[in-house]
């Protein structure tokens, strides 16, 4: 399908966190694409004079933008009542497709963060023939296998309701591996699964049965197994032939980053160096974490200044 966006971003996305959306920020930055990040949506004209002061990008106009975001510890009225406007705001920016990123661990329920809602209520705003959802994150140790979430850590691979942090989450524990069971509980579109099987076969074969599956109803949400990264590059030939002029919605992790500038990271070998930012004399630490992860890298046993806090909902 032939692409045209009167926009000169190729992505614009929210972040259901604030760490999530550096994430995508770094992410995308690391790759050399000029990336700028707000706290609530911008203007086209706030984006297209933004001035970076990194000399890296220096008289570069972004290429992405993205939002902030807190609708992870939203409940589903607080969600009904936020996101309509902010998504209307960034549909206006025309950009060529839309993020809406959540975490590789897919924390979500119905009464929480629901991943189902947002993304129906994000379908109003960018018109989608196919919804992509990518979640998996090999780099981050986080695999989706046949539609199972798998994450690795200290050496081993769980299935993620039985993973040792996130089945046992305070707010949004994983009970269950399949991401579109889970999904089923928060939203009712019909969905499916491109798996590695299909991935890993004949190109001929693959864009057949995708072709096919988002040719049965508008609006399905297709699932992508992503166990290594040239999933990436298999997944991002696909959506740049698929997807269609502007505003293609897709869910996921930082993964979606991944399979959209497949191209880009692929003609980058030369690492991107940044500017050190020097050494600090303080630094006040702030996290909003439980992960027992977050507590060995901030070292608490040895009485570490860390103070967590919470968003306040």
């Amino acid at each position: 399908m032939e692409k045209s966006s009167p926009s000169f971003l190729k992505l614009a996305f929210y972040g259901d966190d604030f760490t999530g959306s550096t994430d995508v920020m770094e992410a995308v930055s690391l790759m050399g694409i000029p990336t700028v990040l707000f706290m609530e949506p911008p203007t086209i004209e706030a984006i297209r004079n933004f001035s970076f002061k990194n000399k890296l990008f220096a008289n570069q106009r972004p290429q992405v933008a993205g939002v902030a975001g807190i609708s992870r510890s939203l409940s589903p009225e607080q969600l009904y009542h936020n996101l309509p406007a902010i998504f209307k705001k960034m549909a206006a920016l025309s950009a060529e497709y839309f993020h809406y990123k959540i975490c590789s661990t897919f924390d979500s329920s119905p009464q929480t963060g629901s991943i189902g809602l947002a993304l129906d209520i994000a379908a109003n705003y960018f018109e989608s023939r196919y919804i992509p959802l990518l979640v998996g994150m090999p780099r981050l140790n986080r695999f989706v296998v046949f539609g199972n979430l798998f994450a690795r850590v200290n050496g081993v691979t769980y299935r993620l309701d039985r993973h040792p942090t996130m089945s046992k989450h305070p707010i949004t524990p994983m009970d269950e591996s399949d991401l579109l069971k889970h999904l089923k509980k928060q939203s009712d579109r019909k969905s499916a699964v491109v798996d590695v099987l299909a991935l890993d076969g004949n190109e001929q074969s693959l864009s057949n049965t995708f072709n096919k599956l988002i040719n049965e109803a508008d609006g399905t949400i297709i699932l992508f197994d992503t166990l290594c990264e040239s999933h990436f590059n298999t997944i991002g030939n696909l959506l740049s032939k698929t997807s269609i002029n502007k505003s293609q919605l897709i869910v996921g992790s930082s993964a979606v980053e991944h399979a959209i500038f497949h191209e880009t990271i692929s003609q980058n070998r030369q690492p991107i160096v940044i500017e050190p930012v020097g050494r600090a004399d303080k630094m006040l630490v702030m996290s909003g974490s439980c992960s027992p992860v977050t507590a060995l890298k901030f070292n608490l046993q040895n009485n570490k200044v860390f103070i967590r806090w919470q968003l306040m909902r």
